[in-house]
């Protein structure tokens, strides 16, 4: 609850007041030695300090989380969290930094073969490759992120063509039985 409760003031914008509730959902989880729970919540306040762009304190909670991921073998959350570390370094401007861990976050994604974490991975490595002058390998990063992108939103919008129908049909029929 004081999760959801730490994730509806971040969308608020009041980060000191999710930072309190994310803070509190941590302590919970770490009594009950529920790994999942403590990864999750050390994930969110790495979310909340780059919010802050309190950087050091946001590489601090995602290397936790991605550690605690590791342990579990999430890979999908590894995978989000080897993006956030390298987005971080980006900001930090470790250049290097954050190329190995966007390279890394890239080859899982690309094992995993996720839509959204690839088009977030290939948009990293297209950032990354442009500023240092590797114009070719960044246009190719490019392509691969709008392809990606894309194919999110077009499975995005089948889904709602097929809710749509379904809820057309379910009307359809309603009719029909009264």
């Amino acid at each position: 609850v004081f999760n959801n409760i730490g994730t509806y003031y971040l969308k608020k914008n009041n980060l000191d007041s999710a930072q309190y509730f994310y803070e509190k959902a941590l302590i919970i989880r770490d009594s009950l030695n529920y790994k999942e729970g403590i990864a999750n919540s050390h994930y969110n306040l790495g979310h909340l300090f780059t919010q802050k762009k309190e950087y050091k304190l946001a590489l601090i909670h995602y290397k936790k989380s991605l550690s605690l991921f590791e342990e579990l073998d999430f890979k999908k959350n590894i995978c989000r969290d080897l993006e956030r570390i390298a987005e971080v370094f980006y900001k930090l401007n470790k250049i290097d930094s954050s190329k190995v861990y966007s390279f890394k976050a890239l080859l899982l994604a690309k094992e995993l073969g996720y839509p959204d974490e690839l088009a977030s991975s290939y948009e990293m490595q297209y950032t990354l490759n442009k500023q240092q002058g590797n114009f070719k390998y960044a246009l190719e990063m490019f392509e691969q992120h709008i392809l990606m992108r894309d194919s999110v939103k077009n499975e995005q919008t089948q889904k709602e063509t097929i809710k749509q129908q379904i809820q057309y049909d379910f009307e359809q029929q309603k009719t029909i039985n009264d």
